[in-house]
């Protein structure tokens, strides 16, 4: 059983502004919940009090509506004051002990940096079931495909017009798929019509780097029991569980 939600959070803090790199915001959140909810699940998906951190995959993603927005150069300014995640799991414990954290906390106030939310609404969102062995989804957060240089530890963020872009894609589906099921899967990219988008990324601290995502449609055809994995994990996507990859169907 997987689980989709979404929580809204009103901005508190003067200006109703948001970082430029929200998805930190989001992660940090997140683990705030998420350790309220118990130290051994967190865990499972990031690092002890020994400071060692599991080498896992993580099967969820999220994206982030922002409406009527003005984007600076370091913060976003909200103009209505109000931001909703969204939130796709594939692990229905970890799913219903973050949602039930949130409601838990409902009403009450987070922090990140000088940032300050409240957390105001809850919603199940209802899941859309595949039917065969084709599925054409649309992006509600980018799709990163990485490539990674073992040689000089840098890495490069492909776009669909890049001519390695449907094969790495396919590659790095597969091979992440095989990781969280233990068994390989053919997955095919039939088609796509995706549009580059460039991301400030937050890379450690105070360092930000550009990177190259995608957004737009694009057709996948497998298994219908693969075809629901990616749905709801985000695994489409490189760095899925730091807000990219999220998909609907359409």
């Amino acid at each position: 059983m997987k689980l989709r939600f979404s929580v809204k959070f009103k901005i508190i803090n003067k200006n109703s502004t948001i970082p430029i790199h929200y998805q930190n915001m989001v992660i940090s959140i997140l683990k705030g919940i998420l350790k309220e909810a118990g130290e051994e699940l967190f865990n499972e998906f990031y690092e002890d009090r020994n400071g060692y951190k599991p080498n896992v995959l993580k099967s969820f993603t999220f994206s982030t509506y922002v409406p009527n927005a003005d984007f600076l150069s370091k913060e976003i300014v909200v103009k209505d004051g109000f931001i909703t995640v969204n939130f796709s799991m594939l692990d229905y414990k970890l799913a219903i002990n973050l949602f039930n954290g949130f409601l838990e906390n409902s009403g009450k106030e987070v922090k990140y940096k000088e940032y300050i939310l409240r957390i105001e609404k809850l919603n199940l969102i209802q899941e859309e079931t595949i039917i065969g062995n084709e599925v054409i989804l649309k992006t509600m957060s980018p799709i990163l495909v990485r490539l990674h240089n073992r040689s000089t530890n840098r890495d490069e963020y492909l776009t669909s017009d890049d001519t390695r872009f449907k094969e790495e894609f396919e590659k790095l589906l597969m091979y992440r798929i095989e990781k969280i099921t233990g068994k390989r899967s053919n997955i095919f990219l039939e088609e796509y019509n995706l549009k580059k988008k460039i991301i400030k990324y937050l890379v450690h601290k105070e360092v930000e780097i550009y990177i190259s995502g995608n957004v737009g449609n694009l057709k996948l055809r497998g298994d219908n029991e693969t075809l629901d994995l990616i749905y709801k994990s985000g695994i489409l996507s490189s760095r899925n569980s730091e807000g990219f990859g999220m998909v609907e169907i359409i």
